[in-house]
């Protein structure tokens, strides 16, 4: 094999004329498109060329066993995310509907006798005044008969 020309003044040390003779230069053209994708996945991934050539013929096996458990553990972490808000908003929205619900059809309320507004019986005093005026008023069960 022909010894390569060397330029005159330049020697190269030992360890990089055994480098570049374990590691030989190699050369092609590719269409614009393919370089384009190469360099997009050079920079995403980090990789070298040599690296998607080593791939390509099969020496080295692409990481797509991790890139399926790195997606497979996004899409759990989004579910749960998305579970736990779901669930979140549900039980606020069915907690509210059911507290109007039940406000609706156990709360007692009466006209105010000025504006004519509804007022909530809520205090034990408003509460005590009311018994004690069904009570003067002879209100009893249905099942129950009238008192004297």
């Amino acid at each position: 094999m022909p010894k390569a020309i060397q330029k005159a003044g330049t020697k190269k040390p030992p360890s990089r004329v055994k480098y570049e003779k374990s590691h030989p230069t190699i050369s092609c053209r590719v269409p614009q498109e393919v370089y384009a994708q190469l360099a997009k996945a050079k920079v995403m991934t980090g990789k070298s060329f040599s690296h998607f050539l080593q791939i390509g013929l099969g020496i080295v096996q692409a990481k797509t066993e991790v890139d399926e458990a790195l997606k497979k553990k996004c899409r759990q972490a989004g579910y749960q995310a998305g579970h736990q808000a779901g669930h979140q908003a549900g039980h606020q929205a069915g907690y509210q509907a059911g507290f109007a619900k039940a406000e609706e059809t156990y709360s007692v309320t009466y006209a105010c006798s000025t504006c004519g507004k509804a007022i909530k019986v809520t205090s034990k005093n408003a509460k005590a005044a009311i018994a004690e005026f069904l009570h003067e008023q002879g209100w009893h069960h249905t099942k129950c008969p009238p008192g004297p």
